[in-house]
This record gives structure tokens, sequence and C-alpha cells, in this order.
């Protein structure tokens, strides 16, 4: 946000982003939750950001800026996700994870 608005020529001291989300399926925990078919269906629904900025910005330039998430990675990730591709690797006692993935 930072770059878009410096690059827009829009001055803003700070932002924070909060992020917060609701879950499709939420069912109750209980004995047998891990073996649920149900469980296996909790997934988020909706993610919901703000951004709280410190500056002067009229109320064009806010509109400006929200234009402007859509050329953010992070954004363009959330609404066209990567494949996921998940393993377990299984360490000796005092073997430490590798920095990178490979």
């Amino acid at each position: 946000m930072l770059g878009a608005a410096k690059a827009k020529g829009i001055r803003i001291d700070d932002v924070e982003v909060h992020a917060e989300f609701k879950r499709n399926l939420s069912p109750k925990f209980h004995a047998d939750f891990h073996s649920d078919p149900e469980r296996r269906k909790l997934s988020i629904g909706v993610i919901r950001t703000s951004y709280y900025i410190h500056g002067d910005v009229t109320e064009e330039q806010k509109a400006e800026l929200l234009d402007e998430l859509e050329n953010c990675p992070i954004h363009n990730t959330l609404m066209t996700p990567p494949k996921l591709e998940e393993r377990i690797v299984v360490l000796e006692k005092d073997e430490a994870a590798p920095k990178e993935i490979s």
C-alpha cells in the first residue's frame, strides 16, 4: 500500500492492515471430530481486510488506492489460489528442517 501510494503521489505516513475471516462451516468439537466427514468441509468463506491509513487522504485518493489493491500479489493470490502441494517430512532427532522449500 505504501509503495502504491508513493507511485501515485499520495502522501501517507503509515498503514496498518487488519484481516479477519468467517468460516463456511464450524461444527462443535466432539469426541469423533477427526473422523467426522463434516469436519473436512471446514474452510474460510470470507476474508475481510481493513487498511487503516495515517495521512491526509481524499475520497478520490482512497478510491485510487482501493483500485491499486488489484495489483497486490497477496490480493491476486487470494483471488486465484495457486495449486497447494503438501508433504510431511520426518526428521531425525537432532536434524533441522531446511531453510528453503525444495
